[in-house]
């Protein structure tokens, strides 16, 4: 069973987040920003697991083209992408999911 209180607890704290990272970002740098834009990177990809994991649950998929890096990368080598959409939701889902699961003694 899942815990959609955690689970929408930690989207709204990661959105907060990524809004109080861009509005820095916005201001007039006084200091370097590369931190804050590899922690913006970061809640960026923790917020798109958790949008595959619920969309996974809703069976859909949210994303359905290859990460840009997984283009590029093959690209590189001079071939398109072999990518699954649904192997990696379900790959995504269940590494996600072991965050969220209500114990069966907790439910009782």
């Amino acid at each position: 069973m899942i815990d959609i209180k955690k689970y929408k607890e930690d989207i709204h704290r990661i959105e907060e987040e990524i809004r109080t990272l861009k509005e820095k970002l916005r201001t007039k740098w006084t200091k370097p920003m590369g931190e804050e834009q590899w922690d913006l990177i970061g809640l960026r990809a923790q917020a798109t697991e958790l949008c595959i994991f619920r969309a996974w649950m809703r069976g859909k998929i949210h994303r359905k083209n290859p990460p840009q890096d997984v283009r590029d990368l093959a690209r590189s080598y001079g071939c398109e992408p072999k990518w699954n959409a649904e192997d990696h939701a379900k790959k995504i889902f269940e590494r996600v999911a072991e965050r969220y699961q209500i114990e069966e003694a907790k439910a009782s």
